[in-house]
């Protein structure tokens, strides 16, 4: 919405004195264009609603498309109390249409009745309904997959990821202390277990496609480089 003084600054010298001259107003050059502004946009005996009822229709027009204003329209009342009111009626209107319309809108290929979306309880979820939720999506994730055999899988993500989160960190830690860069990622002899870079997660991250192949190598390339995991990932198959 456009300023009073940004209102009266559009307007011309001529416009802005006959303003003044109306309502009495004492400025001390009506010459100087920024005088007559500086008189009208201070007192608050002229509305400026009066300054613009003086105007024509066509030049109200003018000074909304000088403005930014929406300037459609024949109603000289409604042009002029769309410069000291903006857009907001219609701006309220169009955002209750789209809050009602985002209640209501249905997902492309949904079926039965719409139901009216409602704001999310605040209430925090309890322990219970948080395992309900992550028992849930693992149903998804799982597929035809017994739950018994499901596990097995899910501790054998989860062992990787640790693995690969373990030896990022001592990597890290033995630069931090002044270890070359190529002791620290490459040397066996600074690890507990080392994580070989296809095995690593951000590397896992990265692969575009055939991740169940990915995740098989990895374990095996992980089972070769320590004698210790021997058997510890052996009988998962991520293609299954």
């Amino acid at each position: 919405m456009p300023t009073k003084h940004a209102i009266l600054s559009a307007l011309t010298a001529g416009e802005l004195r006959a303003a003044v001259n109306g309502h009495g107003l004492s400025v001390r050059d009506k010459r100087v264009k920024e005088e007559l502004v500086g008189a009208l946009a201070r007192t608050r005996k002229v509305p400026i609603g009066e300054v613009l009822a003086a105007l024509p229709r066509q030049r109200l027009k003018g000074l909304c498309r000088t403005l930014g204003v929406d300037d459609s329209g024949s109603r000289k009342a409604e042009i002029a109390a769309r410069l000291t009111h903006g857009n907001r009626p219609a701006q309220k209107k169009k955002a209750r249409k789209e809050k009602a319309k985002a209640r209501t809108t249905r997902p492309r290929g949904a079926t039965g009745p719409v139901v009216e979306r409602t704001a999310p309880p605040s209430k925090a979820l309890s322990v219970a309904q948080l395992e309900k939720h992550l028992w849930a999506a693992a149903d998804i994730l799982r597929g035809s997959i017994d739950s018994s055999d499901y596990k097995t899988y899910i501790f054998g993500l989860l062992f990787l990821k640790r693995l690969s989160d373990r030896f990022e960190e001592e990597a890290e830690k033995l630069i931090a202390e002044g270890e070359p860069e190529a002791a620290a990622w490459g040397d066996r002899d600074n690890h507990q277990f080392f994580v070989p870079d296809g095995a690593r997660w951000n590397a896992i991250l990265r692969t575009p496609a055939n991740i169940g192949e990915c995740l098989n190598k990895a374990c095996a390339s992980l089972q070769e480089e320590n004698a210790g995991l021997e058997g510890v990932l052996a009988g998962i198959d991520y293609c299954d």
